[in-house]
């Protein structure tokens, strides 16, 4: 049973924008020339916004990665629905609820954003091995939430997606941002 859905995804900041923007046949992906980078794929659907995080803790928030930052904005419209804005916590004992966040490839994409300055310097951002982690929108789900219960993190070269569990039995939340790159000009 789905109970709450969200979505950030390159047609539109939530659900019902994104399904706004499938109803009146508009595209997600545009023409992107990466040649130069050696990336042949020439169509490509690009998140352009960045996600809001009002109300998230900085906490959380300040070093999110932008992968996280997405699966966590979409995370917030599903709970908000599901529990009628209130933290699943409201509801069942955060040793019962946890948090499985399917990310595709996150953290990639900031591991190879690494790689010019330790070039350069010899030395990186110390914070690059947070941002580079694939669980880290869990970990952020699960400190925004104070979920405590099982946490997992699923990696594949396919679209993510995120399920929150509150009971074995039960599952709510279904969000997915659909690109994990970050659109030019956001970094």
């Amino acid at each position: 049973m789905i109970t709450g859905y969200g979505a950030v995804t390159p047609l539109g900041d939530s659900a019902a924008e994104s399904w706004q923007a499938i109803m009146d046949y508009r595209r997600g992906y545009r023409y992107v020339d990466l040649s130069a980078n050696g990336i042949h794929t020439h169509f490509i659907g690009q998140v352009a916004n960045e996600p809001s995080l009002k109300g998230v803790p900085a906490a959380i928030r300040r070093r999110l990665p932008r992968h996280a930052r997405l699966a966590l904005a979409a995370a917030r419209e599903a709970v908000a629905m599901a529990f009628a804005g209130e933290a699943p916590t409201a509801f069942y004992d955060p040793l019962m609820c946890g948090a499985i966040i399917g990310s595709g490839w996150a953290g990639l994409d900031e591991s190879y954003l690494a790689v010019p300055e330790f070039e350069k310097t010899g030395v990186s951002s110390p914070f690059s091995c947070f941002f580079s982690m694939p669980n880290v929108s869990t970990a952020a789900c699960s400190q925004l939430w104070n979920l405590r219960g099982y946490q997992n993190t699923r990696s594949r070269p396919a679209p993510p997606a995120l399920s929150l569990s509150a009971r074995p039995m039960m599952r709510f939340a279904l969000a997915a941002p659909a690109c994990c790159s970050p659109a030019p000009g956001n970094r």
